[in-house]
């Protein structure tokens, strides 16, 4: 707490200390309060400025730049914003972008300028072209010397997100998305960062037995799990690394002390399927416990569990009958069963009828509804 003897000038050192720079977050559409609540427990210095549909604007301290790409489970990229500016034609890129390349950036580093939008029709191209040709120029009028662009395999990653007529800029700090988990081979039916959110969402405290009932790959469950024991994002070297901008030496101490806080053994997360051995796989891929068993929804109790899962789908309308009578059989069970809670993600919310449907969810190519039900 700050004491009522301290003046108007040291107060706003302070703040400064505290609140050094803006980010914009990434995370799922739906999910922003959820995602808030993790970054409250990430750290007490981050305060959400704006929230938009499945982004937020922060404030915060370099240090928490490295505790939330490390410790964040629902996010999928950070990135460190430079400028903040209205976009009327393609070429206010290259007018409004402006800051100290040098400071994140060497002259033997090749880099690239990636475009995300929505609601704008620009061309991605054009706008890259513009706004990277602006951080060349401006490289040059500080050192004298000429960056390079590779567009496969750069070491520098700058990002031009628009909103509308909304433009953020700014470096990325996590390079590789975080939704891309060390301990997935390839892409599966629920994303990782949304199985995180999902069971955030459910209000699972970690203490209590966890059921995901139709684990499939086990991503629900291990990123239950990961949750539970307070499993980091290991083993991926971040955007921030490569820039002097940031202290290596500072993320290696911050990433030590979060990694000797983290929990071993049981985590009190199960998992059960007619075929187990993808999720049994990924479980030890991620390096955490998880309970996996051979059994289907139906033959699994639920009794004293918290269920959370993500609803089977099968896009062919021959099969999803088959589907929609399995889950109505469930649905009756679960409803009859006594057991504390059900919190799962539908891409058909045709299939269940007793369970409550609250928010909408999106994540990329994935459109689903959130259903729930108190115990």
């Amino acid at each position: 707490m700050v004491g009522k003897d301290v003046s108007p000038e040291e107060l706003f050192i302070l703040t400064l200390q505290i609140f050094s720079m803006r980010l914009l977050v990434e995370t799922v559409e739906g999910f922003e309060r959820t995602c808030e609540e993790e970054l409250e427990d990430i750290s007490e210095n981050i305060e959400v400025e704006k929230r938009m549909e499945g982004y937020m604007v922060l404030e915060a301290g370099k240090e928490d730049v490295f505790r939330i790409n490390y410790l964040a489970g629902t996010l999928n990229r950070v990135l460190h914003v430079l400028n903040q500016f209205k976009v009327e034609k393609t070429e206010d890129c290259y007018k409004k972008i402006s800051f100290n390349v040098s400071e994140f950036i060497e002259a033997d580093q090749e880099f690239v300028v990636k475009v995300e939008k929505q609601g704008c029709d620009f061309s991605s191209n054009k706008l890259a072209r513009e706004t990277g040709q602006k951080v060349v120029d401006l490289f040059k009028d500080e050192t004298g010397k000429t960056l390079s662009v590779d567009l496969d395999k750069p070491e520098m990653v700058f990002r031009l997100y628009i909103f509308d007529d909304e433009a953020f800029f700014g470096f990325d700090t996590t390079k590789k998305s975080l939704n891309k988990r060390g301990y997935l081979e390839k892409e599966v039916d629920i994303p990782p960062i949304l199985a995180n959110c999902l069971v955030r969402y459910s209000g699972w405290d970690g203490e209590t037995k966890l059921l995901d009932p139709f684990t499939k790959d086990g991503v629900v469950a291990v990123e239950a799990a990961r949750i539970a024991s307070r499993t980091p994002n290991k083993g991926r070297k971040f955007g921030f690394v490569d820039s002097k901008y940031y202290s290596n030496k500072k993320y290696s101490e911050i990433a030590n002390r979060i990694n000797s806080q983290m929990k071993v053994g049981d985590t009190g997360v199960k998992g059960c399927e007619k075929d187990i051995s993808n999720a049994v796989r990924h479980a030890e891929s991620a390096g955490v416990k998880v309970n996996f068993e051979e059994k289907t929804a139906l033959e699994h109790s639920l009794k004293d569990y918290h269920v959370v899962f993500d609803t089977p789908f099968l896009p062919r309308k021959s099969k999803r009958k088959l589907i929609a009578d399995y889950i109505s059989e469930f649905e009756n069970k679960a409803v009859s069963s006594g057991l504390k809670s059900l919190t799962c993600t539908s891409r058909d919310p045709g299939f269940y009828s007793e369970l409550e449907k609250d928010d909408k969810v999106v994540w990329n190519t994935f459109e689903a509804h959130i259903f729930e039900m108190d115990g």
